[in-house]
């Protein structure tokens, strides 16, 4: 896989990878984290990292306070 999902928060042991074959943009990173977001407490940080290029291409930050609104 080319790409790779990444959500975590403080945490280590809710840390989420996911293998993707293509790249996903903001709003499906939100999707992906609404789908999770039992998973998670406290502030979570997700990124798209592109293996090939060894960069971060798409990044998201989630703060507590979101949790109650979604």
């Amino acid at each position: 896989m080319r790409y790779r999902l990444e959500i975590y928060d403080a945490n280590k042991s809710h840390d989420i990878s996911i293998p993707l074959a293509e790249s996903i943009n903001y709003p499906k990173i939100v999707n992906m984290f609404k789908q999770n977001i039992k998973n998670f407490q406290g502030d979570v940080k997700a990124y798209v990292f592109d293996v090939t290029n060894n960069k971060k291409i798409a990044a998201a930050y989630f703060p507590e306070s979101i949790h109650n609104l979604i």
